[in-house]
């Protein structure tokens, strides 16, 4: 009669963190793994194709989407993986883009219509370069005082703080010429 002594080591419990689920682009992210495997012992696999190393990587994602992250760690030479589905998600940047009717004006007609045709976004800054401003979505108005040039600015905001912007120039505001008559 003979024994052995057998020892079977578990397998490690992955587990993993991060610091920002979601965002926009270009978004740094810090992964944590908690996992009781071997600290020295960490692959990260994202389902953009990309490998990371090290127990708390960190990574810039550039691109829109929702990726998977995948951990495998060791201890004892045993190994295991845990993933996560659509961890990380990056909002595609919103869209800005108006016109304006017209676009040359003067003092008899110097009212402008702006047609906002951004997409993407929940919040809306105008800036019509003569000091006046506003947060209207849709169809907005302004009319010029002053001869002069105007720089038209839109800023548009999505839900996760993702800006664009969008500036025409000039919008040019002309006084028509006064008739001078004399009598001789």
């Amino acid at each position: 009669t003979d024994s052995t002594l057998v020892v079977v080591d578990p397998i490690p419990n992955v587990s993993f963190i991060a610091d920002t689920l979601n965002g926009c682009a270009p978004l740094a992210v810090q992964f944590t793994s908690t996992s009781n495997g071997d600290p020295n012992s960490c692959i990260w696999s994202l389902s953009n194709g990309q490998t990371l190393t090290g127990c708390n990587p960190s990574y810039v994602f550039n691109q829109p989407g929702c990726f998977d992250v995948t951990l495998t760690t060791s201890i004892n030479g045993c190994s295991a993986s845990a993933i996560s589905s659509q961890l990380i998600c990056i909002e595609n940047d919103p869209l800005t883009l108006f016109n304006a009717n017209p676009s040359l004006i003067n003092q008899d007609n110097a009212t402008v219509q702006f047609f906002n045709l951004s997409s993407g976004a929940a919040s809306y800054y105008w800036d019509f370069g003569d000091g006046n401003t506003t947060t209207s979505t849709g169809l907005v108005y302004n009319t010029y005082k002053n001869p002069g040039t105007y720089k038209v600015t839109l800023i548009v905001t999505s839900d996760l703080g993702c800006k664009d912007t969008a500036v025409y120039t000039p919008w040019y505001v002309y006084s028509l010429p006064k008739a001078n008559f004399t009598n001789n």
